[in-house]
Formats: C-alpha cells, structure tokens, sequence
C-alpha cells in the first residue's frame, strides 16, 4: 500500500529536520520543483525526484505498508487484494501530498526571494487545488477499500492516514533533537487510544499554550474554553504573519471573519469526530452507524479543503497576494503547531 502522508514528505525532503545537502544545494532545490497536475504520472513524479528523495520515498512506502496491515490485522491475503483493489488511486494520494509538502517549500521561497506576483499566484492556486485533490483521492481510496475489506477496516483505513502521519511527524521532530524514541507500539489498542484527550490533558494543554505565548493575553480574551483560547491566539498570530495592523486586521475579519470561525470550528470537529468513530469500532458498532460517521468525516474532509480556499481567496480581496500566500502557509503552521501542543500533553 502507498499512503503518504501531509506535511511529514516536506519535513524530510525540504525541511530542516531532513538529512538534507548544504544550505545552498537544499535551496536551489526548493527553487526549482515541479509541481504536477492530477492525476499524476507516476514517471513524470520519479523523475523529478533526486537519489535521496527516491531512497527516502520507498523507506516510508515500506513503513506504511508494515504499519497499515498491523493496524488492520489482515492477513497477507487480504492485503494483496487490497492493493489490487485501490493501489493506483492510494499512489495518487501519495504523490499529492508529497507534491503539496513541495510545493508548499517552494511557495515560502518564492515569497523569501520576490518571485513575481503572478507567479506566487500561480503556486498558490495550484497548492489550493491540490488540498481539494487530496480530499476527494481520500474518499475515493477509502470507497475502494471497503469491498476488500468492509466497512470498519476502511474506516480504520481513514484512521490510519491522520495517525501516520502524526506517527511519522513525531519521529521527524525526535530525529531533529537528535534521540529519537523506541519504535511507538503498532497494536491495534494502541492505535485506538493514540488520540484520545483527557480534561487533564486540555488543562495542561492551555498551561502550555499560555506558557509559550506569554505576549499575548489570552486569559483575558478566552478564560477557561479550550477553543476560544487557541482562536484568540490564532488571530494574534495571523496579524504578526500578514504584518497588518489593527485597522486592517478589522477590516480583514469583517470580511472573512465567518469563514474562519467555520474552518476553525470544523477542525476541531472533526477531531472530536475521529475519536468518536475510533471508540464505534473499537466497540464493535454495526456497520450503517460506522458508516455514517465515515460518510460525514469525509464530507467534513472535504470541507475543510473548500474553506481553505474561501479563506484564502475571500481574504486577497483585503491583502496583496504574497499575504493570501503567507495566510495560507501560516494555517498549516499554526495547525502544526497545536497539534505538537496536544501531542505532548499526552507523553
């Protein structure tokens, strides 16, 4: 099985935890990738990789492929059916994401080196559709899987895809820090409570964001609510990143104000809504209610992918376009970094 995953690509090929080349190698790099139009051919994509990206590219094929069948417990079997059944389609989800974690690398050059207007739109339209792409490839691939496997395992196959990259994205970081960890468990126990949150864990989550934040008032803006707490922080931070005043942030959020609260609220239900089809399978629920909470996750997916670009798009009505691109780069960021935030609430 091929399921490579968001951002974790770019942290290895193109970011800083990577065993890169020298600085100016790894920026000539960045500088010249290639992003290709879905569906992507498969030679087109190897070619544009270099020794190290290819070396790298099948060492995480072969991890997800190990990781995979642990977690869905099939057999050998099932598992060549399955790869039979929706392979084409999970590489094109690989190939995507890989493509967005470059092109993503290559936008934040063009905006360091004064590429040309035109051309950061370019790139940012193209990262835009891209995000849309991965979203349907997902619910496509997890549709393929469901007659091979049924509707749990392609639930659990949903599952595994936000898992391994957290998975994936936590080992990069380890690396970087130069000790990494023991290898995570692969039982499926484990897997199944590897997101869940305790209110103890929200409590020292909001003691750590207002440890690491100490410029911004967040007591006095969000009190105690978890949510209202990183959207307050969320506004101060796109502000800094768009390097916009007061005036001008007001005037941004009249605009797009809805729009944000909706992207914003949508993340954290579809957190929330993981965990909830995590606890259905694990508790043996029948198949139409598994079902339905896959069919809504994956429409929420889609979502997710739609107000981005309203976000983005509805806010270049107010901002140049080099500060529709940083908006863009700033949400993954900002999610990122909430997420590593919750990630260590929990070790």
């Amino acid at each position: 099985m091929r399921l490579l995953t968001a951002v974790v690509a770019g942290a290895w090929i193109f970011g800083a935890a990577a065993p890169a080349p020298a600085q100016e190698t790894q920026s000539a790099h960045v500088a010249a990738f290639k992003p290709l139009a879905y569906p992507i051919d498969s030679a087109a994509f190897q070619e544009n990789l270099s020794p190290k990206e290819r070396e790298i590219f099948q060492l995480i094929e072969d991890l997800v492929g190990v990781r995979l069948k642990r977690s869905l417990g099939c057999d050998d079997d099932t598992m060549h059916r399955l790869y039979v059944s929706n392979g084409a389609i999970s590489k094109q989800l690989t190939m995507l994401k890989w493509q967005r974690a470059g092109l993503r690398e290559h936008l934040r050059w063009c905006l360091e080196f004064g590429k040309t207007e035109a051309g950061i739109k370019q790139n940012l339209d193209m990262v835009l559709t891209y995000e849309e792409q991965i979203a349907d490839v997902l619910a496509e691939m997890v549709r393929q899987a469901e007659p091979v496997v049924g509707i749990a395992k392609s639930a659990q196959l949903y599952l595994f895809v936000d898992d391994f990259e957290r998975f994936l994205a936590t080992r990069v970081a380890e690396a970087a820090k130069g000790a990494p960890k023991e290898p995570a468990t692969d039982s499926p126990g484990a897997a199944q409570t590897a997101t869940q949150q305790t209110a103890e864990d929200f409590d020292e989550f909001m003691e750590m964001l207002r440890a690491q934040n100490r410029d911004v008032a967040l007591a006095d803006v969000a009190g105690e609510d978890v949510i209202k707490l990183v959207d307050a922080l969320l506004v101060v931070r796109l502000r800094q990143a768009l390097d916009i005043n007061k005036e001008q942030s007001v005037k941004l959020f009249a605009h797009v104000g809805k729009v944000k609260d909706q992207l914003h609220e949508l993340k954290w239900q579809i957190g929330h809504n993981r965990g909830v089809l995590r606890d259905a399978i694990a508790g043996g629920a029948p198949d139409d209610q598994i079902q339905k909470q896959l069919d809504d996750l994956l429409i929420e997916e889609k979502a997710v992918a739609d107000l981005v670009r309203e976000f983005v798009e509805g806010a270049g009505k107010d901002i140049s376009v080099a500060q529709a691109a940083k908006l863009y780069l700033f949400l993954g960021d900002f999610e990122a970094y909430i997420v590593s935030l919750l990630e260590n609430t929990q070790d």
